[in-house]
């Protein structure tokens, strides 16, 4: 990224090549005894165009348009881009579960290079001696899967900070990105996000009818509730 933004006048003089162009016109800037780099530079041309800032600004607010509590975290360095939400179910299965609001949590990152979506436990350790909720369940999840035919496919991996990822999937892919305007991104994203928000066959509903059904458990939920109430 920080490549990116040094040479950035250079890289909107070749993106207009390429547009205009097509991607001949930007490769042949390689000297013939170099040719191995000239997909690698066409490549990053065509990821220049892109800007997932930009992009996750429109997601958030089309996740705000549907309810949905936001907030999000970046790191310009790395060029990576984080944006978390709930919405009002899954902040009072949070709250059940955990005992936070934001407990429970999806999430997107951004970059100029793909998008991904993934599922999240939040809690920060404040009593190491104790079992805490996300210890409770983590060892319930272990036993009982998302999904026993596939349970690698929900493993829960510690992202450190008190962050845990249960899920995670790829939205747009590299190949896909430096093939499509930022426009065409735009769309393309808020598109797949909706149909995989609102499918009844996507890991989506299914992740969320698995909180549902395991915050009406009483070995699990009670004392919770209970804390809550």
């Amino acid at each position: 990224m920080a490549l990116l933004n040094v040479h950035r006048p250079i890289l909107e003089k070749l993106l207009r090549l390429l547009e205009k162009d097509g991607a001949d016109s930007v490769g042949g800037k390689v000297p013939a005894d170099r040719a191995e780099y000239r997909d690698a530079l066409v490549r990053l041309v065509q990821e220049s165009r892109q800007d997932p800032k930009q992009l996750r600004r429109a997601v958030r607010n089309y996740l705000q348009s549907r309810g949905c509590e936001t907030w999000s975290t970046h790191n310009v360095t790395q060029g990576s881009y984080w944006l978390n939400w709930t919405d009002r179910g899954l902040t009072e299965l949070s709250r059940l579960l955990g005992g936070e609001s934001r407990f429970l949590n999806w999430g997107m990152t951004f970059t100029n290079r793909d998008v991904w979506v993934g599922f999240y436990l939040y809690h920060p350790r404040e009593d190491r001696e104790n079992p805490s909720p996300l210890d409770q369940l983590m060892h319930f999840m272990e036993d009982t899967p998302i999904d026993r035919l596939e349970p690698d496919k929900y493993r829960i991996e510690n992202r450190s900070y008190g962050w845990h990822r249960v899920y995670e999937k790829q939205i747009l892919s590299k190949d896909e990105f430096a093939d499509m305007s930022e426009a065409e991104v735009q769309d393309e994203v808020l598109q797949r996000l909706e149909d995989f928000m609102d499918s009844n066959e996507s890991d989506y509903r299914r992740i969320d009818d698995y909180f549902r059904c395991l915050a009406f458990r009483p070995d699990v939920s009670t004392s919770t509730r209970e804390e809550s109430s």
